[in-house]
């Protein structure tokens, strides 16, 4: 009989974040799993790609109703626009399946969620976006400058940003080394 591969680590990671950040959007919990698989190498396995709000992956929508589903989180719709993900009451449960990885990944789980847990929704699509961006220009050896970072932005986000939030971002995340100076 072949046997299933259920991905606990994911799962612990949702709700681990959930129990750190506290209530937090879905965009929000992109963001910090994408930083954390992305800038911190944390393998979780996920695909992003660029979308409406910034890096995005549909596997962890995915994974996110699973873990709403095992008990881990709870998952509600604010009717003014958009979710709150909580802990919930098997929020232990679901991280102590995967403790061994959040234990070896433990500081890397502490970094994101102390620079990225108390931001908004936009500083974080705007941080990821930054942050995707300049990899895929580090990967055709073309490093950025802050104003081509700028225009990079502009061109993926027409009349988001100021130039004044993008090079705050830029700033914050070269000075904590999550993009290269």
């Amino acid at each position: 009989m072949a046997s299933i591969e259920i991905p606990w680590e994911r799962y612990g990671t949702i709700a681990y974040i959930a129990e750190a950040v506290g209530s937090l959007g879905k965009t929000a919990l992109q963001k910090l799993v994408y930083f954390l698989q992305e800038w911190r190498r944390v393998p979780l396995g996920y695909s992003f790609d660029l979308y409406t709000y910034g890096p995005f992956s549909a596997d962890l929508m995915g994974d996110l109703d699973y873990t709403a589903f095992l008990g881990a989180v709870n998952v509600q719709y604010i009717i003014n626009g958009g979710y709150s993900i909580s802990s919930a009451e098997k929020n232990q449960e679901v991280r102590d399946r995967a403790s061994a990885f959040l234990t070896t990944y433990e500081a890397d789980f502490a970094e994101v969620v102390r620079l990225f847990g108390k931001c908004a929704a936009w500083q974080l699509e705007l941080r990821a976006t930054i942050h995707l961006a300049c990899q895929q220009m580090l990967s055709t050896m073309e490093p950025l400058s802050d104003e081509g970072i700028v225009d990079v932005i502009h061109s993926l986000k027409p009349g988001k940003f100021t130039d004044q939030q993008i090079k705050q971002a830029v700033d914050e995340l070269r000075e904590h080394h999550v993009i290269a100076n």
